[in-house]
């Protein structure tokens, strides 16, 4: 048997303290012997022992963060976001308006807010709920200014939010389209509501404003709602500590989506000449017109115009 490289003893010294024991063939190294807990002897690649090592060394750093996240939640530092959208779907909707709260020692600090504009048309429905107009979304940031924004006045902050994921994930795509890293730690009042009502109390924010006796000011608009979020949170932590500590330990916000590619030459110039063809003058941001979108406006068009 003919091996290329011969293993560091290093190496060979750190599988053994870490209960491995290496396998020599011919005065190489090959493999380790690792002895499981019922003594049974499993032969693993030193390749693995290296894996292993790695792994538990990332689930310490990533214990250390959360608990280190935790402790500046309950000394009461923390931003809270709530974002308004067009619609629910990640991939088709868009935001129209953002909110955060920075909040120092429990108590608000500064606020970040801002109107985005969606480049598209923001259904009625959304106009009546938020009482956000279609002439003032398109007086508003570029998506990329607000998204900048938001994450530079987050800074490394765990974030609060009420159904935090349903937020983060527009600003995860946003991300990923970009090519952004971006990892979150976050507190969600919805779970700890959930966690510490009764069944039968409605989690919605608004039912919750009613049941901490919190005044609403504009509902539905994303600064107004970060702030009640904040105020909720605060009334849950006297509610529950510190008896219940470990509702309020931040996770790592999981949402995985795909990079939504811009949409082709082609596509932009068979939209350009329908609309001129049809008289159509909705708006539309051309220049983040992704693939996915251009194909779905295009079969919006044949069905309302006809081919």
């Amino acid at each position: 048997m003919h091996m290329n490289h011969r293993v560091p003893n290093d190496l060979s010294n750190r599988c053994i303290t870490s209960n491995f024991k290496c396998v020599s063939f011919g005065g190489y190294r090959i493999a380790c012997l690792h002895v499981t807990v019922n003594r049974k002897i499993d032969l693993r690649p030193l390749a693995t022992c290296s894996k292993i090592r790695q792994e538990k060394g990332r689930r310490r750093m990533h214990m250390e963060r959360k608990n280190e996240e935790a402790q500046r939640v309950l000394r009461g530092d923390y931003t809270v976001i709530d974002l308004e959208m067009t619609g629910l779907n990640v991939k088709l909707d868009k935001v129209i308006e953002i909110g955060a709260v920075r909040v120092r020692n429990h108590k608000e600090e500064a606020r970040f807010t801002a109107l985005v504009n969606p480049g598209r048309t923001i259904p009625e429905r959304v106009v009546e709920l938020t009482g956000i107009t279609n002439e003032e979304a398109v007086a508003g940031m570029a998506e990329d200014e607000a998204m900048q924004q938001l994450l530079a006045f987050i800074g490394d902050d765990v974030i609060v939010g009420h159904n935090v994921t349903f937020d983060y994930s527009f600003v995860k795509q946003w991300a990923v389209n970009k090519r952004i890293p971006l990892t979150l730690y976050a507190c969600d009042t919805l779970r700890i509501a959930r966690a510490i009502l009764p069944g039968e109390q409605s989690k919605k924010l608004e039912d919750l404003c009613v049941y901490y006796q919190i005044e609403r000011e504009r509902a539905h608009r994303a600064p107004d709602d970060a702030a009640e979020t904040h105020r909720i949170l605060e009334c849950m932590m006297k509610q529950c500590l510190p008896e219940k500590a470990e509702l309020f330990v931040p996770r790592e916000l999981t949402f995985k989506v795909k990079r939504q590619t811009p949409a082709t030459a082609h596509q932009i110039e068979r939209l350009r000449e329908y609309r001129a063809l049809h008289d159509i003058h909705d708006e539309i941001a051309w220049e983040t017109l992704t693939r996915s979108e251009a194909s779905r406006l295009q079969d919006k068009y044949y069905a309302t115009y006809g081919r």
